[in-house]
Order: structure tokens, then C-alpha cells, then sequence
């Protein structure tokens, strides 16, 4: 092995350490003798040690590559470890050092194993006549070395000591020198000179040079005060232990035998120390004569030995005589074989030589190439391929050189002016002695390349949609095991992919639909349905359950097994949405209660299907003063209230009823198997005393009462559609239930027919407006006052509308006299109290804001409103919740409603004077128009109703009262406004007359306050500036009147 190589092996460090610590031990000699002994003392340890873990790696060595070389080092080891701990007993105890002694035992029994390891490192399968040789070699070496060493010792060594101790020195090196010889002649046949035999032949050239130190210490009697011969065998056991790390599973690789100069070497080597044995014992017959004693029986052992070496030669070159006389024959038997082959082969085969030239060609070849062989002979191999393809070509030869395997490319190569594509490959066949060259192959493979590339596009589109499709796409084999699965279909899963291949297909479906699965699938792979189309559940690896979309088709193969491909399309959330769309549509979100819409639809199917003297009910519920609850706790508060009373309804109800909620506080029961009320009274009543029980809302316990009404039907006569019956049934019902609010509340009515269509109709009406208060349907316009002799806008009127469908207004004349009569003005006056507040408070901060002039509204209170008995504190109580100013408030009253009791009327009035908000007298002479209780009425204005303005210029009556109403105004010093101006020669008479203020179409129409913004002022600016002028006369026709309280109003 070169000795770069070796310095960089991982042994280096120890080499050099090794040899270092016997140079310092060199030089260490000079210590004390006290000094020495104690060193001495640690290098028998560290010996002892050494030889230990020696032997402990060479057996796991033996274990690691099943060796038994290693083995048999392993036990050689171990008994020199036993010599060398009885060896240190000696040196502690500090008596005289025995020589010999029983550690001589332990040391001896080192070198039979280790030679035997050191034969099997020869060959993995050695003959016995070479195993022989090889220990006769070593034998003839030792021997021939001992008998120099022998005759090289001092004469005072001979007398000094006894023939024995003598002859354990010597044996010790002869030992060694045997083991020393048959290593190097196993890393001389091995083909591979593995590093471990290296440091294993080191490991002993330091046992030898221990040894030989301690013989020579021995003949000169001096090795008690030395102690260097312990080093060497440290670094000696350093060196096997090493090899044995270091050991390769394969062993040596035997090798083929070198040429006559390698035998040449071997012989100088083996016979070079016999023959200077040979001399040094003729010396002694020269001058002692006769040989005696240890010598003389020494030289006829290596006779001997000689004599052995040379028959076991003999043997051995008889053997590889007979071996190479059947090689030869089974070589030149191959050689035919291989050259039949090789020429009637269907390939196009060439054997090249080293250097990629062609030696010998196949009639393919030759067929392929399109010239003749002997052409071929001779030519550079890659000539042959295409330009293009030649890099790669050489890529492949030059890798096969290099001992590697490459796997066939594909190339292009010219035949006959034409390319053909092909397949090929190369065979390093130049160590078989037989081929020695590089077999090249060519295999024509344009058909297969053209099927392959088809094939290739196909399955690379296939896989391409498969591995990406959106849905998940999987593959199952007929037995329906998973074989292949795409992305979609394991982020579907939310698993692995291992996870789900090689599982039945039925696995992943819910085990209710399993069966289905499984017969749809098994139908469709035998062919009994081409494709199929189902909906099943699967159940995912976390437990949940989808709902997906299956299709599945079987693929016919020829020639291979069928498979089915299904699809499966996720619809979990799909069907989810629908379910909730369609429970959203038909049920109250709220209470998870029918809606109108279903109820009305059950109520439908249910009157269609009744017969003989079957009969139903319908229970309209709606809960008492469900409003205060609203506004004294908070609609939060309220929808809590409203489940509590839906689980009593749904609680008190049988199983055969359905229960609804239409919206806000209005509930339904459908009553069926009802011939009569006495049923439907019973059910309502235990509801009744259901809801007596208190509410806990937010800690608070709440007592609720609710209004029922009852409407009963049975079969429908011929000719009635069930819907038009069901919305009859349900305002019937709805009709009863007001009539129980009008009872005093906390009542069930059941409906009579006898009663009035009208009565019915203003009951349906009043309980409508019941219900549109709370449910937010009343809506404000506003129209301007203009001052009549400036043109400046100087407030707004207030005007209620009733919004009881999106953009749908119901007139004021058919609500407004229900309410009044009802007592739901109260309310409805003082939302639009409160709400007009609201309005002209912003509009004034916004105009403060810009340096404009302020505004003031005018909002109408009706008779009922303007009589109760806490109007002050509702007003007060407005300004104070808006923070609007007292004096740009216009309260506008009635004559009819001032002359009820003028008594309580003139304290109402102080009373809502002494707020600081301003009073006038609306429809000014359409009433009473008493001239003495006006002076008594703190008013500040009067309003001119419209039934007077129309005339006024035209009708000499109406215009002497409007002109007399301004006079008396004036005298009074009233301020005066005209309602219903609806163009300019109105306005220019009144502004002769010295009118202060007007207002009607001419100025603008009622708009709704969401469009006015927070510059009304500027809103009916902005549209006078569109009209023909100035207030001029536009052609806008009139809209129908509305009716706010008693007063006409668009």
C-alpha cells in the first residue's frame, strides 16, 4: 500500500503516537532506578490492557464479518492478556522477576491461533497443499533466522544462562518471524491489500522487535533494569486492535499468481535466510567441528523443514498443473460457445478493445451498419451514433471503464443514410481472459420507442388529470382494493396516502351505506352497468362523515387484470347550504319555529285533506305588552323571552300540531283532529297556564300574558282553493285574537262570523297597527314652511306615513281614525314626537355648525294625544332624549281637540307653554273658530286649512275668510300660515295680505326624511332650482292627499 495512503488512513495518528511512545521510553532510561520501576509498573498495565481490548475488538470483528480469522486472533489475544496479568503480579509483588515463569504459558499459547488466523487470511477457499506451503515457508524462514540469532549471541550469553531460558527467548522471536512471514505472504496474494492486514503486519513486526529486545536483555542479564521491550509490545497490540476495527467483511480476495519476476522475489525471500543458515553452519563444522546440543538439533529441524517445503511445492505445482489443463479446455469450450452466440444473436453485438475499436461484428451488425465485417474491423464503435447522441455515448464508455455498471441509454445511429433509434449497452468484459475487450450491444427499439412515446403521452395526460383533478379520483382493482389515489382525495380524507392505499374500497364509505357501495361498484366492474352515478357518505379518518358524489367506470385491459376508476365529488357542504337554505326559507331563525311560509303551506295540505266531519283549529297567540319588555330590558331580553315562549308552545302543543312564529311577537297553532272549539279552547288554556309561571330574563322575573284567537274550519265546499281558505282561516284567527286585546288582554276569543264586515276590517287594522309600532313600519316626511314675504325656508312640518310592506304606504285615512279610536294614537304620537326631535335636533347642529340660521319643526297632536294626561312629560321628555331647543319646536292642535273641556285645555296648554315650545291652532276655521276662548289659549299661531287657500283669488268666500283669518290674526298678533299652496298666484295673494308663512306643493313635496340628509334647507333648494323659477309654477301633478290626524297631507 502507498504510504500516502496509509497516512491518510484513520490510523495514522496512532502509528505515529505508537512510535512516539517508544522513542520517549527510549529516552526515559536514563531516569532513576526508582523512577524506572515505577514506569515499569505502568507499562505491564497498560500491556496487560492493551492485550485485552485486543482481543475484545478482534472478536467483534470475528461477529461483525463472520470471519474466523478474527476469532482465532481473538483467542490468541485473550491468552496473552492471562500471561501478561500473571506477568504483573510479578512486578507488583517486588520479589526477583522468574524467567521463566507460568506468564510464559499465556505467551506461548499465543502463536498457535494466531498462525492458524494468519493462514485463513490466504484464500476465502484455501487448497490444503498451498496452506501448507505457505506454513512451511514461514517455518523455513523462523528457523533460518533462529539459528543465525542463535549463533550471533554472545559466548556469555551460553554460559550466563541455562540452555532452557535460551531457547523461550529465541522461540518467542521465531514466532513471531513465522507470523511476520505468513502475513506478508497473505497481503501478497491478496488482490487487494486491505488495510487491516497492514496494521495487523505491523501490530506483530512490534511483538517481534519486543521480543528480540527481550532476548537480547535476557542474554546480557540486564533486562530488569530495562523496560522497553513493554512499549514495543504496547504499540504492538495497539496495531492488531486497530486492524480488527478496521476489518472488511469479504476478507482477503486471493489473487491470481504473478509473473516469474513476483516468483523470483518469493524464493530470494524465503531461501535467502536458509542459505545464510546453510553458511553460519558450515562455519561451525569448519572450526568446532561436530554440531551439538541446541544448534545441531535446530539445523536437522530446518533440514527437514526444507525438505517438506520442497514436496509440498511439488504438490502444489501439480495441482496447478491439473487446474490450468481444465481451464484451458473449458476456455477454449467457452471461447466457441461465446463466439456462436455472440454472431447468430437477434442484437447487434461488436466486441471493441480497450481503446472503443471494433475487433469482431455480428451479422446484425454488419446487417444494421450496411457494410461488410471487414469493414467494420478496425473503426472507432461510436462512429456509429449520431452527433447529437455521441456525448452521451462516450459518457457511457467511459464510465463502463471505470468499473462502473451504467444502465442502457437510448441513441440515434446512422444506418444506411437513415437514423434508427436504439438501445445500448456495454459490457466490461476486458479482465475475463476469455473476451478481454467491451462487449457493445445495439437493439433496434424505433417500434417500441413510437409505442412508448404514445403510451408515455397518454399516461402522462392521464396522470396529469388524475393527480390534479379537483375532485377526488381514486383506482381500485375488481376486489375493490386502492391501488392509487389522487391529492384531492387525501386532502378530502385530511390523512396520508399510505394510509389509504391497499385498503378495501368499502372501508372508507359510512357503514350504513357499505352494502350499497359495494353491489353498485361490483355491478359496475362486471360489466352490468357501463357507468354509475350515486350519492353515499364516507367516513373520514378523524371520525367525521362527508357526503360526496359518486361516478364510477370500469377500464376493459387486454391481456391484464380490469380496474374501476370512481370519481368522488365533496358535496358536504353543498348539501349543507341546502339544508340550510331550504330550513332558513320555511323555518324562523330565531326560534327554529315554522315560518308564515310553511305554516301557511301545512295549513293549506291540511284543509285540502279533511273530510266528512273531520275538522282543524288555528291559534293565533300574541304576547301582552310585548313592547315594554322590549324597551325596559332590550331586545335582547325580547328574543329570550320569545324562546322561552316558543318551547312552552312547543311543550303544551301534541305531536300532530306544528308551531310557528309569523314574526315579532305573533305565534300560530295548527290544531288538527279539532271538529270544534272546545279542542282548540283546551290546548290554548293549558298554554295559558303555562306562561303563568315567571320568566327569568337577566335575572328578573317576568310575568307574561298572551291574546289568543281561535278560528275553526272543516272540509272545504266545493269550489274553495285551499290557500285562499288558509289566508281566510288565518285573518279569522288573527281577528279573534284582536278582539281579546280589546277584551282587556290575557283573553282567548274564539271568531264568529256573524260579526260585520266592516267591524271585522277596522279590527283587522287596529290590530295591524298594533303590531307596526313595534315593528318599526312608521316612516316621517317632512315639508317645508317658507316665510311668505322673504322665501326662506324657515321650518318642517312633520307628516307620519305607514310603511306596511317595503315601499308600499297605507293611507293615513284608513289608520289613523282606528287608532284614534283604539288609544294606539298615544304611542304612535309620541314615537313621532320623539322622532321629529331626533330629526330637527341634527338638522340644527348641522346648520350651527355652517353659520346658518336654525329651524323649527311642527309635529301634530291629536285629540286623544293632546288629552291624556302625561302629554307635558312627553314632550319634556322628547326634548330632553334629543337635546333639541325647546323654541324650535311648533306644537300644532286642533280646534276640535281645544274645545273638548276648555277647562283642562287651557291648563294643557300653559303647561306645554311653560316648556318653552310654541303652540298654534291647526284647520283655523273648519271648527268651532270661537272668537272669545281665543284670546284665553296661549297660542301664537293659527294655520289656515287648505279647503280655504284653494279658493283663495278665485272663490270671493274663500277668499273674504282667509283674508278676515289674517286680519284677526294680526289684530291678535298671531302669526299667521297658509296650508296648501300649490302656486304662485296663491303665494303673491297671500303675500299681499301680509300672510307670514306657507307651505304646500308649491314648495315642495312631503319627502322622507332618509333622503333629506342633514341640509334639508338645501335638499328643496336644490329641487325649486330644477323647476321653471324661483317658486315659480311647475307642472308637477298633485299626488293623492294622505291624512295625518284630521289634517289632509300628501
Amino acid at each position: 500500500m502507498p504510504i500516502e495512503r496509509l497516512m491518510k488512513s484513520k490510523g495514522a495518528s496512532y502509528a505515529i503516537l505508537a512510535t512516539a511512545t517508544w522513542l520517549v521510553a527510549f529516552w526515559l532510561t536514563h531516569f532513576t532506578f526508582a523512577e524506572s520501576k515505577a514506569i515499569e509498573e505502568l507499562a505491564t498495565l497498560l500491556e496487560a490492557t492493551a492485550s485485552g481490548v485486543a482481543s475484545v475488538l478482534c472478536w467483534r470483528a470475528a461477529t461483525r464479518t463472520r470471519n474466523p480469522t478474527w476469532r482465532c486472533m481473538a483467542v490468541g489475544c485473550a491468552l496473552w492478556t492471562s500471561g501478561s496479568i500473571a506477568w504483573t503480579y510479578y512486578v507488583f509483588r517486588g520479589d526477583a522477576l522468574p524467567y521463566p515463569s507460568f506468564a510464559d504459558i499465556g505467551y506461548l499459547l499465543l502463536f498457535p491461533p494466531a498462525i492458524v488466523s494468519a493462514l485463513w487470511l490466504h484464500e476465502a477457499r484455501p487448497r490444503g497443499a498451498d496452506r501448507a506451503r505457505s506454513l512451511l515457508d514461514a517455518l523455513l524462514v523462523a528457523g533460518s533466522l533462529t539459528i543465525i540469532l542463535w549463533w550471533a549471541l554472545p559466548a556469555s550469553a551460553h554460559r550466563n544462562n541455562g540452555s532452557l531460558e535460551l531457547v523461550l527467548s529465541v522461540s518467542y522471536v521465531a514466532g513471531d518471524i513465522v507470523l511476520l512471514s505468513l502475513i506478508a505472504s497473505a497481503i501478497r496474494r491478496s488482490e487487494r491489500h486491505h488495510n487491516e492486514l497492514l496494521w495487523l503486519l505491523g501490530g506483530f513486526a512490534w511483538l517481534t522487535v519486543a521480543d528480540a529486545l527481550f532476548a537480547y536483555e535476557e542474554a546480557r542479564d540486564s533486562y530488569l533494569d530495562s523496560w522497553i521491550p513493554d512499549f514495543s509490545w504496547i504499540a504492538g497490540f495497539t496495531c492488531i486492535a486497530f486492524a480488527a476495527t478496521l476489518a472488511s467483511p469479504t476478507g482477503a480476495t486471493p489473487r491470481r499468481r504473478r509473473r516469474l519476476s513476483g516468483e523470483g522475489s518469493q524464493y530470494l525471500v524465503i531461501y535467502g535466510p536458509y542459505l545464510a543458515a546453510v553458511a553460519v553452519t558450515g562455519y561451525e563444522l569448519a572450526h568446532n567441528g561436530l554440531l551439538i546440543g541446541t544448534q545441531g538439533w535446530a539445523t536437522i529441524a530446518l533440514a527437514v523443514v526444507a525438505f517438506a517445503r520442497q514436496i509440498a511445492s511439488q504438490a502444489e505445482n501439480n495441482d496447478l498443473t491439473t487446474d490450468l489443463e481444465a481451464r484451458v479446455a473449458e476456455l477454449t469450450g467457452s471461447h466457441a460457445r461465446f463466439f456462436a452466440v455472440f454472431d447468430e444473436s437477434i442484437e447487434a453485438l461488436a466486441l471493441l478493445d480497450r481503446d472503443g475499436r471494433i475487433r469482431l461484428a455480428s451479422r446484425q451488425l454488419v446487417r444494421l451498419a450496411g457494410v461488410s465485417a471487414a469493414e467494420l474491423v478496425g473503426r472507432d464503435a461510436l462512429s456509429f451514433v449520431c452527433a447529437a447522441d455521441r456525448d452521451q455515448a462516450r459518457g457511457l464508455y467511459h464510465r463502463t471503464l471505470a468499473g462502473e455498471a451504467p444502465s442502457p441509454i437510448q441513441v440515434r445511429v446512422d444506418s444506411s443514410n437513415r437514423l434508427v433509434h436504439v438501445e445500448l449497452t456495454l459490457t466490461n468484459l476486458l479482465t475475463n481472459p476469455e473476451v478481454a475487450g467491451l462487449l457493445l450491444g445495439f437493439r433496434d427499439i424505433s417500434d417500441r420507442r413510437g409505442q412508448e412515446q404514445q403510451l408515455a403521452a397518454s399516461q402522462a395526460r392521464f396522470r396529469a388529470a388524475f393527480d390534479h383533478a379537483p375532485i377526488g379520483m381514486v383506482v381500485i382493482d375488481i376486489d375493490l382494493t386502492i391501488n392509487r389515489l389522487n391529492e384531492s382525495l387525501i386532502a378530502m380524507f385530511a390523512g396520508r396516502e399510505e394510509d389509504l392505499l391497499g385498503r378495501h374500497f368499502t372501508d372508507l364509505a359510512h357503514p350504513d351505506d357499505r352494502p350499497m357501495v359495494e353491489q353498485i361498484i361490483t355491478q359496475n366492474a362486471q360489466g352490468e352497468s357501463p357507468t354509475m352515478n350515486f350519492e353515499v357518505r364516507l367516513a373520514r379518518g378523524d371520525g367525521s362523515i362527508i357526503w360526496t358524489r359518486m361516478s364510477a367506470v370500469t377500464i376493459h385491459v387486454v391481456g391484464a387484470p380490469n380496474y374501476v376508476i370512481v370519481q368522488i365529488e365533496d358535496i358536504t357542504e353543498r348539501r349543507e347550504i341546502a339544508r340550510t337554505l331550504e330550513h332558513n326559507a320555511l323555518h324562523d331563525p330565531l326560534t327554529g319555529l315554522a315560518n308564515r311560509t310553511l305554516f301557511k303551506h301545512v295549513l293549506a295540505e291540511s284543509l285540502s285533506g279533511l273530510s266528512g266531519h273531520e275538522g282543524l283549529a288555528v291559534a293565533f297567540v300574541d304576547v301582552d305588552r310585548f313592547k315594554l319588555v322590549n324597551d325596559s330590558l332590550g331586545h335582547d331580553a325580547g328574543d329570550v323571552l320569545l324562546r322561552i315562549i316558543a318551547e312552552r308552545l312547543l311543550r303544551v302543543s301534541r305531536e300532530r300540531d306544528l308551531v310557528a312564529r309569523l314574526g315579532g311577537d305573533e305565534f300560530t297553532l295548527l290544531l288538527h283532529d279539532v271538529p270544534d272549539a272546545s279542542i282548540a279552547l283546551e290546548i290554548t288554556q293549558r298554554l295559558e297556564e303555562s306562561l303563568r309561571q315567571p320568566v327569568s330574563i337577566g335575572g328578573v322575573d317576568t310575568y307574561v300574558t298572551v291574546s289568543v284567537g281561535i278560528a275553526v274550519a272543516g272540509p272545504l265546499p266545493k269550489g274553495i282553493h285551499a290557500s285562499e281558505a288558509a289566508d281566510d282561516l288565518l285573518r279569522d284567527a288573527d281577528t279573534a285574537m284582536y278582539l281579546a286585546k280589546e277584551a282587556g288582554r290575557a283573553r282567548i276569543e274564539v271568531f264568529d262570523k256573524r260579526r260585520s264586515p266592516s267591524g271585522t276590517k277596522q279590527l283587522s287594522i287596529a290590530n295591524a297597527l298594533y303590531r307596526a309600532l313595534e315593528r318599526d313600519e312608521f316612516r316621517l316626511f317632512y315639508q317645508p314652511v317658507v316665510d311668505v314675504q322673504t322665501g326662506e325656508i324657515e321650518g318642517f312640518e312633520a307628516l307620519l306615513r305607514w310603511e306596511q310592506k317595503p315601499g308600499i304606504f297605507r293611507s293615513p285615512v284608513e289608520f289613523i281614525g282606528v287608532a284614534e279610536d283604539t288609544g294606539l294614537i298615544v304611542p304612535i304620537g309620541a314615537w313621532v314626537l320623539r322622532t321629529a326631535c331626533g330629526h330637527a335636533a341634527r338638522w340644527n347642529e348641522h346648520a350651527a355648525a355652517h353659520g346658518r340660521s336654525p329651524v323649527t319643526v311642527a309635529v301634530n297632536l291629536s285629540p286623544r294625544q293632546f288629552d291624556s294626561d302625561d302629554i307635558a312629560q312627553t314632550v319634556a321628555d322628547a326634548l330632553a332624549a334629543t337635546g333639541l331647543s325647546s323654541d324650535l319646536l311648533w306644537l300644532e292642535i286642533t280646534e276640535s281637540a281645544l274645545m273638548r273641556d276648555t277647562a283642562s285645555t287651557t291648563s294643557t296648554l300653559h303647561n306645554l307653554r311653560r316648556l318653552g315650545v310654541h303652540l298654534s291652532i291647526d284647520d283655523f276655521g273648519t271648527g268651532y273658530s270661537s272668537l272669545s276662548y281665543l284670546k284665553r289659549f296661549p297660542v301664537e299661531a293659527l294655520k289656515i286649512d287648505q279647503s280655504f287657500t284653494d279658493g283663495l283669488g278665485t272663490d270671493r268666500d274663500d277668499t273674504a275668510i282667509v283674508t278676515a283669518v289674517i286680519g284677526l290674526a294680526q289684530a291678535l298678533y298671531l302669526k299667521v300660515v297658509a296650508e296648501g299652496v300649490e302656486n304662485e298666484f296663491q303665494l303673491d295673494q297671500l303675500r299681499r295680505l301680509g300672510c307670514d308663512g306657507a307651505q304646500g306643493y308649491n314648495f315642495g313635496l312631503p319627502t322622507a326624511h332618509d333622503l333629506l340628509g342633514d341640509d334639508p334647507q338645501a335638499f328643496f333648494r336644490g329641487r325649486r332650482e330644477l323647476s321653471t323659477g324661483a317658486w315659480g309654477e311647475t307642472s308637477t301633478p298633485t299626488p293623492t292627499r294622505l291624512v295625518v290626524g284630521n289634517q289632509l297631507a300628501p
